[in-house]
């Protein structure tokens, strides 16, 4: 039995699982992805007046993703900023607290800077990044660790981010749009996939 056990080491000693490396996006991902990342206010008025600070991704000159608990209301009143850029007012088009994403729409004529998006699905294990513009112009990435069964949230990844990063974009190391930013925790947070939910893009 040793012999055997020895041989089986000797064997298998060169079995090595390689290294799977994901690679940093591009300088030029980077920049786009900075880009896209905009601050979201809003105001709701109905009942008690509640006002939420967030990120949110431009996927379109005139249309913004975030998450639903920072606009938290149909008829809440939006004001957008990108860097160097003067606000912009959007208003609530589609708000589903299940999956907690919201859509935006820019009001007044008005147009957004954006860099072309792609968005895909995402596989756990995945190296992915995160653009956020609150509570400053920030950039994290790390890994996606697994998709929980739930409507929000599904994403669960190691990455760090903190109050005022929700409703930021989450994007894999090829830069395509995967998900947004819904929940922060020790250690991690929670996104909620778009690659699989393609009805939430304009």
């Amino acid at each position: 039995m040793n012999t055997l056990l020895a041989l089986l080491t000797l064997v298998c000693g060169a079995c090595v699982t390689p290294t799977v490396r994901h690679p940093m996006p591009s300088q030029g991902s980077i920049a786009a992805q900075r880009l896209a990342a905009v601050e979201v206010v809003s105001v709701c008025l109905s009942g008690r007046i509640r006002i939420h600070t967030g990120s949110g991704v431009v996927v379109s000159p005139t249309y913004i993703l975030t998450a639903a608990h920072v606009v938290s209301c149909s008829g809440a009143e939006v004001s957008l900023s990108q860097p160097g850029g003067p606000i912009v007012r959007a208003r609530v088009e589609m708000l589903d607290h299940r999956i907690d994403v919201a859509r935006l729409m820019v009001v007044d004529g008005q147009r957004l800077r954006v860099s072309p998006l792609r968005v895909s699905r995402i596989t756990p294990r995945s190296r992915i990044c995160a653009a956020s513009a609150v509570p400053e112009r920030e950039y994290h990435c790390g890994m996606v660790e697994s998709f929980l069964p739930r409507r929000a949230g599904d994403m669960s990844y190691d990455m760090f981010v903190e109050p005022g990063n929700s409703g930021s974009g989450v994007y894999d190391d090829r830069g395509a749009l995967v998900g947004i930013v819904t929940h922060h925790r020790p250690g991690g947070g929670l996104a909620t996939s778009i690659g699989d939910k393609r009805w939430v893009m304009p």
